[in-house]
């Protein structure tokens, strides 16, 4: 009778607390039956600390026969057991988006004709006759953040999915992730089944950071959380210079438009 061998072959996953996949390759067996016996009693039951959930059985072109395992968290005594954080995956992106600026930084030059006063426009950007700011379209930074992690089906409560719902357009009213509070939008999550006994949920968040100290107009500076968002107030007054009226900030302020709330109840 020959001699069976079973050969590691790899090992892939989200490694310890999470789940494994691994691949053997099994050796001079001579039908099913043999091959499904040595499986069993000589593939390792534990993975990265995983115990051995499920095995099946291929034959290859050689012959031989893969051996493909599952490992992952075992059922608890009060049901399946819901994953940890540690493994859980991070994607931050950092593109663009376009914003209308109708205040500039600073003003660079003013140009007009000789024997003219220009007039001091106080930063507006493309004031028109009528003293409409239009403004111009600017390239700021935007961020978002995307987690994925992992549970045993039986932690995806209706519970569960009501409490993302509801946190769903709020902004993190602590520290999380390491991004300060205000500075976190939740855009939602989706929830992926895997395996009969593993689920993905992948949440989306937008990140903008707080600002301190920022002049939005000349002569105003403000203090404003990621997600609040500003708007001025304008008067009209008289350039007393060029004798020419003008539009300017005669009020910043800053408004709270999304809720906030603690994201412990997401599960990362």
């Amino acid at each position: 009778m020959p001699t069976l061998t079973l050969t590691h072959v790899y090992s892939t996953g989200l490694g310890e607390n999470q789940y494994v996949r691994a691949e053997y390759l099994l050796e001079d067996a001579t039908d099913d039956a043999a091959a499904r016996a040595y499986a069993a009693a000589n593939v390792p039951t534990t993975d990265s600390s995983l115990p051995l959930r499920q095995t099946d059985l291929t034959r290859s072109e050689t012959g031989d026969f893969v051996v493909r395992a599952q490992y992952s968290l075992a059922e608890s005594a009060g049901g399946t057991t819901k994953q940890t954080t540690t493994a859980a995956e991070e994607r931050l992106t950092v593109g663009t988006q376009s914003v209308r600026r109708l205040v500039s930084l600073a003003t660079i030059s003013e140009t007009v004709p000789m024997g003219e006063t220009a007039t001091d426009y106080a930063g507006a950007i493309n004031q028109d006759e009528d003293g409409n700011i239009e403004g111009v379209d600017v390239v700021v930074p935007r961020l978002t953040l995307a987690v994925s992690e992992w549970f045993a089906p039986a932690s995806i409560t209706q519970s569960f999915k009501r409490t993302i719902a509801d946190l769903t357009g709020t902004v993190n009213n602590a520290t999380f992730r390491g991004w300060a509070a205000g500075e976190v939008l939740f855009l939602g999550a989706r929830i992926n089944p895997i395996r009969d006994d593993l689920q993905q949920v992948d949440y989306e968040f937008a990140i903008e950071a707080n600002v301190t100290g920022f002049t939005i107009a000349p002569g105003f500076s403000i203090d404003k959380k990621g997600h609040e968002v500003t708007w001025t107030a304008y008067e009209t007054e008289t350039d007393t210079n060029a004798n020419r009226a003008r539009r300017v900030p005669a009020q910043v302020n800053v408004e709270q438009v999304y809720a906030t709330a603690s994201f412990d109840g997401l599960g990362l």
